[in-house]
C-alpha cells in the first residue's frame, strides 16, 4: 500500500511485527485515515491465527509511540453528533482489535498519550522502556474533553479506580517506571535492550510460567486499591474525595474532569459496550463547547511557540554547560534551582554571605517541595544542591556560559553590575538580565559586547511559572537569542519574544488591572468581595491578594516606572504610593498587607482599612459586573496597545503569555479571546461609558474602535 502508515512483518517463530510509522510526520497520530488503514489491515490479520502467536506493535518514530488522536480533527468538530461519531469509530476499531485471534503486545518507547494510550490499553500486554521520553497519560482534560476511545472503561479495570482517576482527571503524564508500578505496564525494560527483551517477553507469554508472572504483577500492583474499591462504601468515599479535590483544583470551571468522573462512576457495573456508549455521549457533549475550543486553540498556540523561528537557525547553538546568577535573594536562588534541576552547575553570587545563604535556602526549599510530589531522597537533594556553589567574589563565577543578573530593580545598579561582570567572564559568555520592567537597551549601552546581551525575565516563583519573556536588545545577535531561547526550553520554560518597552508585555498589561482594583477599594469596594468576584471569574486569586503576594512595595515601584513611561493612564494614587512607607505592611512577606497572614486563613487587615480614603459612597453601589469589568477592560485596552505597537507578535501569543505569566484562566482562552467572546462592540461601548464617568484612562484605543466598526475581533487580525 502506497504511503502506508502500518508495516506488518511475520516471522517463523510465531511473533509478528506491526510497526506504525506515519509518513511525513515527526510523531504518530491516530487520525481517521490511520485508523481506517488499520481497520483494513485487521481484516487481513483476522485470518492469520495459524501464522501468528503474538503480534508485537511498535513505533517507527524515535521517542514516540503514538502521541494521540489528530487534534486538528478535534478542532474541526462543530456538533455533538459529529463528536460522538468520531468516538464511536475509534471505540469500534479497538473493540475489533481486542478480538484478534492471538496475543497482542505493544512496546512503548516514547510518548503514548490520549488515543495512543487507549490503543495500548486494547492490547493484551504493554511493555515500557526506561527512556526519559517514555511518558503515558491522558491529556484530554487539558483540551476540555475526556478519553473517547475506551480509556474511561479499560484503565479502571486494569489498574483500579484510584490510579485511573488520578491519571484521567489530572491530565498528567507518568514515566514507564510509574506505569509498571501501578500495573499499567507488564514489563519495564532498559531502552538499550528493549527490542531483544521484548521479544523474550513475547515468547515467555506462550508458556504458562510467563503468562502467570505477568498476571501476578498486575494483582500485586492493584492490591493497595482493592480494599476500598471492593465495597460500595469504599467506592463512595473514593468518588466523594475525588470530587472535593477536583472542585478545589478547578473551581468548577473545567467540566471535562467532572464528566470523566461521572462516566467512571456511572459505568461501574456496566458491560463494556454499554460503558462505551456513556463515554462517547459525554465526549460528544464536551467537544463542541467553547471551553474545549479555547483549550484546543491554546494547544496550537503552544505548538507554534515550540517551533518559533527564534528556535531555528543554521549550525548548533552555543551549549550552556555552566551558569551563574548575580543576586542571591529568593528569586536568584530559585533561578539557580532551575539550572541545578537540569544538571547544569551554577554559581550564585551576592555581596554578602548572608544573602548567598538565603539564595541557597530558597533553592533547597524548592527541592523539598518537589520531594513531596516526586519522592526525592535526601541524598538526591544533596547531590543536586552540590551543583549550586555560593560566592561573594566577582571573579569566582567559574567560567560560566551564561550569567543571569537578578539584582535589585534599579537601572544604574544593574548597569554597574553587568559592566563589571562583562570584564571578568570569557569573551563568548552571554549576559542576561532578569529585569521585570527596566530598559534592556539602556543596560546594553553600558556593555562593550551588547550583541551577547539579552533580557530573560522569569516570573515569580520561577520554579512554578512556565513563562519567560525574551527581550531582544538593539544589538542582540540571532545566535544569542536562539541559544537563550533553547536554554529556556531546556529549563522547562516557554519563551515568548517581546519588545523592549517599559514593563515589557505581562507587567504592562497586568498593572492597570491591579491599580484599578486599588482604585475600587478607594471608592469603597469591599476587598474580600472584589477578590471573590475574580476567583469566580477563574483567576487563581483576586487582584488584592495578588498584590500582597507580589509585595506592595514591588508593585508600587513597577507601577511608578510604568506611570513615568506611559503617563496619565498609568498614574497610581497617593494612597498606593503611601502604603509603602509602612514597612511592616508590604504584603505576605511581612505577614501583613491588605490581608493579615498570621493565621492559616488570610483575613482583611484593619490597619490597612484605616489607611484607605474614607468615602461617603456605600460599597453596595458596586455590582459584580462593574467590579469585574473595570479592571479587565483596562487590561484589554492596554493589551490592544501592545498589539498596535507590536510588543508581541500576535493576540494568541499575548493570551498565552498572560495565562502562563499571571494565571489568567485558560478555559476562557486568554484575555483577548475573552474580549472577542464578550463582543468587541460591547468592549468599545463600555470603555467609552467608563471614560465619561471615570476618566480618560478608559478611552478605547484606535484598534478597538476599528475592530468595533468592522464588527471583527482580535483573532480576526
Amino acid at each position: 500500500m502506497m504511503n502506508s502508515a502500518w508495516r506488518l512483518t511475520t516471522h517463523e517463530n510465531g511473533i509478528a511485527d506491526l510497526v506504525l510509522d506515519l509518513p511525513g510526520e515527526k510523531v504518530n497520530k491516530l487520525s481517521t485515515a490511520v485508523m481506517e488503514e488499520l481497520r483494513e489491515l485487521m481484516g487481513q490479520l483476522g485470518g492469520m491465527a495459524e501464522q501468528i502467536d503474538v503480534l508485537l506493535v511498535s513505533s517507527g518514530k524515535t521517542g514516540n509511540f503514538i502521541a494521540g488522536a489528530d487534534i486538528t480533527e478535534i478542532r474541526s468538530i462543530t456538533t455533538s453528533a459529529e463528536a460522538e461519531a468520531k468516538a464511536e469509530l475509534g471505540q469500534e476499531l479497538l473493540n475489533h482489535w481486542v478480538e484478534l485471534p492471538f496475543l497482542t503486545v505493544c512496546l512503548i518507547d516514547g510518548a503514548a498519550l490520549g488515543g495512543g494510550l487507549e490503543f495500548a490499553l486494547a492490547c493484551d500486554y504493554r511493555v515500557v522502556t526506561d527512556s526519559p521520553k517514555t511518558k503515558l497519560g491522558f491529556p484530554e482534560v487539558n483540551l476540555g474533553i475526556i478519553p473517547g476511545f475506551g480509556g474511561t472503561q479499560r484503565l479502571p479495570h486494569l489498574v483500579g479506580k484510584i490510579d485511573a482517576l488520578d491519571l484521567i482527571l489530572s491530565g498528567k503524564q507518568i514515566s514507564g517506571k510509574q506505569a509498571y508500578r501501578i500495573g499499567l505496564a507488564d514489563a519495564h525494560l532498559p531502552q538499550a535492550f528493549a527490542d531483544e527483551k521484548t521479544r523474550e517477553f513475547c515468547l515467555g507469554l506462550l508458556t504458562p510460567e510467563g503468562s502467570a508472572a505477568a498476571h501476578t504483577h498486575r494483582k500485586k500492583a492493584r492490591r493497595k486499591s482493592l480494599l476500598l474499591e471492593c465495597t460500595p462504601v469504599g467506592r463512595i468515599i473514593i468518588y466523594k474525595l475525588t470530587e472535593v479535590e477536583l472542585r478545589k483544583k478547578t473551581g468548577g470551571h473545567y467540566p471535562a474532569p467532572f464528566a470523566a468522573l461521572r462516566v467512571i462512576r456511572k459505568t461501574h457495573r456496566m458491560g463494556m459496550r454499554a460503558g462505551l456508549k456513556v463515554e462517547r455521549h459525554e465526549f460528544g457533549r464536551l467537544a463542541p463547547k467553547q471551553i474545549s475550543k479555547n483549550l484546543v486553540e491554546l494547544f496550537f498556540t503552544g505548538e507554534a511557540l515550540k517551533h518559533h523561528p527564534i528556535m531555528q537557525g543554521e549550525g548548533a547553538p552555543g551549549a550552556i554547560e555552566r551558569a551563574a546568577v548575580l543576586g542571591a535573594g529568593v528569586m536568584g536562588g530559585r533561578i539557580a534551582w532551575l539550572f541545578s534541576n537540569k544538571q547544569i552547575p551554577v554559581a550564585l553570587r551576592d555581596i554578602s554571605w548572608e544573602a548567598v545563604q538565603q539564595g541557597c535556602r530558597a533553592a533547597h526549599s524548592v527541592y523539598k517541595e518537589v520531594a513531596k510530589r516526586k519522592s526525592l531522597s535526601a541524598s538526591e537533594i544533596s547531590n543536586a544542591m552540590q551543583l549550586i556553589t555560593g560566592t561573594t567574589e566577582a571573579g569566582a563565577l567559574g567560567w560560566p556560559d551564561i550569567v543571569i543578573e537578578a539584582v535589585v530593580e534599579d537601572l544604574e545598579t544593574k548597569k554597574k553590575v553587568l559592566s563589571e561582570t562583562e570584564q571578568l567572564v570569557e569573551p563568548d559568555t552571554i549576559l542576561a538580565t532578569n529585569t521585570s520592567s527596566l530598559s534592556v537597551a539602556a543596560m546594553s549601552a553600558a556593555l562593550s559586547r551588547p550583541e551577547q546581551f539579552v533580557g530573560l525575565h522569569f516570573f515569580n516563583p520561577p520554579n512554578r511559572m512556565p513563562l519567560v519573556e525574551l527581550v531582544r536588545g538593539p544589538d542582540t545577535s540571532d545566535d544569542t537569542l536562539r541559544t537563550v531561547a533553547l536554554l529556556a526550553r531546556k529549563l522547562g520554560k516557554t519563551p515568548i519574544l517581546v519588545k523592549d518597552c517599559p514593563g515589557f508585555l505581562v507587567n504592562r498589561v497586568l498593572m492597570p488591572y491591579l491599580t484599578e482594583s486599588v482604585a475600587l477599594l478607594e471608592e469603597g469596594a469591599d476587598l474580600r468581595h472584589l477578590d471573590q468576584v475574580f476567583k469566580q471569574y477563574g483567576m487563581p486569586m483576586g487582584p488584592i491578594r495578588l498584590l500582597d503576594e507580589i509585595g506592595i512595595d514591588v508593585g508600587s515601584k513597577v507601577a511608578g516606572i510604568l506611570a513615568t513611561a506611559y503617563g496619565e493612564r498609568m498614574q497610581i494614587s497617593p494612597f498606593f504610593e503611601g502604603v509603602t512607607q509602612h514597612r511592616d505592611m508590604l504584603g505576605k512577606k511581612t505577614k501583613a498587607g491588605f490581608y493579615l497572614y498570621d493565621k492559616k486563613k488570610p483575613r482583611p487587615n484593619p490597619a490597612m482599612q484605616e489607611l484607605l480614603p474614607h468615602t461617603e459612597t456605600p460599597a453596595a453601589k458596586f455590582d459584580d459586573e462593574q467590579l469585574k469589568l473595570r479592571p479587565l477592560l483596562l487590561m484589554v485596552n492596554e493589551a490592544a496597545r501592545c498589539i498596535e505597537e507590536e510588543v508581541v507578535e500576535s493576540p494568541a501569543f499575548l493570551d498565552m503569555a498572560l495565562i502562563m505569566g499571571t494565571g489568567f484562566p485558560a478555559f476562557r482562552g486568554g484575555l483577548l479571546k475573552w474580549a472577542d467572546t464578550y463582543g468587541i462592540e460591547q468592549v468599545y461601548t463600555t470603555l467609552g461609558a467608563y471614560a465619561e464617568k471615570y476618566g480618560p484612562r478608559f478611552a478605547p484605543t484606535p484598534l478597538i474602535e476599528e475592530l468595533a466598526r468592522k464588527e471583527s475581533g482580535f483573532y480576526g487580525l
